[in-house]
């Protein structure tokens, strides 16, 4: 890709890009997504105007959930802090069924289904995989089943 191509795109773009720096009323919002659009470029991935577009659009999205968990505190999570804080486990049998599972199991499901943390984000504090990391909610999920 010559400098021409990649300035047409950089200008075929930049109005998509604000429009979105705009709408979230952020500019780390804008300028996530000019380094996701040269990341694109440079990687060679800028095939099609179609393909741009909704990478973009995903990112946006991507973007925007990350600074929503950020406005909501979900990334201050610290390790000291009662994971089950909040979280309500009326009843006995939610009880008994909680008490069935491990403590990373437990921390695993309330992370990923309650505060909303991807695998990915919960394997980087843990410093596993995200495979390790799906295995073991779906593990707290069959226990959750057979107990419940």
């Amino acid at each position: 890709m010559n400098y021409a191509e990649k300035t047409q795109i950089f200008e075929d773009f930049a109005r998509l890009i604000v429009f979105y720096g705009h709408r979230a009323r952020s500019a780390d919002i804008e300028n996530g997504l000019w380094v996701k659009l040269l990341t694109l470029i440079k990687r060679g991935r800028a095939v099609s105007r179609r393909y741009i577009a909704v990478a973009l659009r995903n990112e946006y999205y991507c973007l925007c959930n990350d600074e929503q968990r950020h406005r909501s505190g979900v990334f201050q999570y610290e390790e000291t802090e009662d994971i089950n804080a909040g979280i309500p486990f009326d009843g006995i049998e939610l009880k008994e069924a909680a008490e069935a599972l491990t403590p990373k199991q437990r921390e695993t499901l309330i992370l990923h289904r309650v505060h909303g943390f991807t695998f990915a984000e919960i394997a980087a504090r843990r410093g596993c995989s995200k495979q390790a990391v799906s295995r073991q909610e779906k593990h707290a999920l069959d226990k959750l089943r057979a107990v419940l």
